[in-house]
C-alpha cells in the first residue's frame, strides 16, 4: 500500500477516536506525562504540519525543529471546539501534499545537512498519527483499532528512528519490555516508551 493511503488511514482512525472522546476527557491525563489529552492532539497536529511543510519543499527556520521548540507545540491549541474536524482537516492537507507527484522523491535538507526524501517525512507523519492516536484513545477512554498495515509500517520505521539519541533528547521515553508473544502494536508502543494498556487508562467506551 502506498504511503499517502497509509497516512490517510492513520488519520481516519485517529479522527474517529477524537470524535468519540467525551468533552471533559480532553483536559485529563494522557500517557505523555507532561501533556493533557488535548495537548497531545495539539502536539501531533503541530508536528505533522511542520513535517508536511518541509516535505512540500518550503523552507523552515532551523530553530523551529529544535527539541525544545517542538515540545512547545503542545501548548498552542490546534484542536478547537471540534477536535475530530481539526484532525481531519490537517490530515486532508497532509495526505494531499504527499500524494502530489514528486513529493515522496523530493530531497530536503535534514539534520546535519543530510538530504531527507519525502518518503521519510511521510513515514514520520504515519508514526506520529498512529502513536499519538493511541495516546488520545488511552487518555480519552476510547477503544483503538488501527489498520494493521499502518501499525506494521510505523513499527518498522520506529525501529530505525527511535534510538539512544532520540531518547536522550527526551523525544521518547525508555523502551518498555514486552513479551515475546506481544502483538505488533504493543511491541511498537513498547519501543516508543509506552506501556499497553496504559496503567492510567480510563474505561474504554
Amino acid at each position: 500500500m502506498d504511503l499517502p493511503t497509509l497516512l490517510e488511514r492513520a488519520f481516519r482512525t485517529t479522527a474517529e477516536v477524537a470524535a468519540a472522546i467525551e468533552p471533559a476527557a480532553w483536559d485529563g491525563r494522557s500517557p505523555c506525562p507532561r501533556w493533557s489529552v488535548r495537548q497531545v492532539g495539539s502536539h501531533m497536529l503541530g508536528m505533522v504540519g511542520l513535517t508536511t511543510h518541509v516535505a512540500s519543499g518550503l523552507t523552515l527556520d532551523p530553530a523551529e525543529t529544535q527539541p525544545e521548540r517542538l515540545a512547545q507545540l503542545a501548548y498552542t491549541d490546534r484542536l478547537g471546539a471540534d477536535p475530530a474536524a481539526a484532525i481531519r482537516a490537517v490530515g486532508d492537507r497532509s495526505v494531499a501534499v504527499f500524494a502530489e507527484p514528486g513529493t515522496l522523491e523530493r530531497l530536503t535538507e535534514g539534520k546535519g545537512g543530510a538530504d531527507t526524501p519525502g518518503s521519510v517525512h511521510a513515514l514520520m507523519c504515519i508514526n506520529e498519527v498512529l502513536t499519538h492516536g493511541w495516546d488520545l484513545a488511552s487518555g480519552g477512554g476510547v477503544a483503538y483499532e488501527p489498520d494493521a498495515e499502518v501499525v506494521a509500517t510505523a513499527r518498522e520505521f520506529a525501529l530505525e528512528l527511535v534510538g539512544p539519541e532520540a531518547r536522550a533528547l527526551g523525544m521518547f521515553g525508555p523502551a518498555v519490555e514486552v513479551g515475546a508473544d506481544a502483538d505488533v502494536l504493543t511491541a511498537h508502543l513498547g519501543h516508543t516508551g509506552r506501556r499497553s494498556p496504559w496503567p492510567g487508562i480510563r474505561a474504554a467506551a
